[in-house]
């Protein structure tokens, strides 16, 4: 992957099985264009079924810096609770960056919360899916960009393709200021 990285002069993210002793994580990580691990993470919450079953659950949400911009990554499963979000928008991520393996059977996540998700955090949101049939598993596909302010800055379909779309510190600020919830949120008592 770092060589990928390097010949391409781009920074690539993708998820990995990552072995520590005798623990076993769903891992991602951000390798930058020169080569370099910028950026780790190892999922956090993990579903019920065949995961649960082999992995380890990791235990932070580290951010990184990449093109100027603060970024964490969260793995599939994580980003559907919004604490994890929450969390890492909290200590200041701009953009969080989700490779998942979502299923046919859950487009609204994919469609609806990444918008959601964003927009309740004034954050940038990159989504990217798996897409196409794997060991009897129909993926969505529907990868996104999703700006601050919940707005759709591109939308894949569910063939496999590339998207992109500019993102901007100042907008992250503005949206964090126009609607305050970082700043807003406090303990319930529930």
């Amino acid at each position: 992957m770092a060589e990928l990285a390097r010949a391409h002069g781009c920074a690539v993210i993708y998820g990995f099985a990552e072995r520590e002793g005798t623990a076993l994580f769903n891992a991602a990580q951000c390798i930058d264009a020169r080569g370099e691990v910028i950026g780790r993470h190892r999922k956090l919450i993990l579903p019920p079924g065949f995961e649960g079953g082999h992995f380890d659950c990791g235990n932070d949400a580290a951010l990184f810096e990449l093109g100027g911009m603060r970024m964490a990554i969260l793995i599939c499963y994580d980003f559907e609770f919004p604490e994890a979000l929450r969390h890492v928008a909290g200590r200041g991520a701009e953009l969080v960056a989700v490779p998942t393996a979502l299923s046919t059977q859950w487009p609204v996540v994919a469609e609806a919360m990444t918008r959601t998700r964003a927009f309740e955090n004034g954050i940038y949101l990159a989504y990217a899916n798996a897409s196409g049939a794997e060991r009897g598993m129909t993926h969505a596909g529907l990868s996104c960009i999703i700006g601050p302010q919940g707005e759709e800055l591109a939308r894949a379909g569910q063939a496999p393709c590339v998207i992109g779309a500019e993102v901007m510190k100042a907008r992250v600020a503005a949206a964090q200021a126009r609607i305050p919830f970082l700043e807003a949120r406090r303990d319930l008592p529930f």
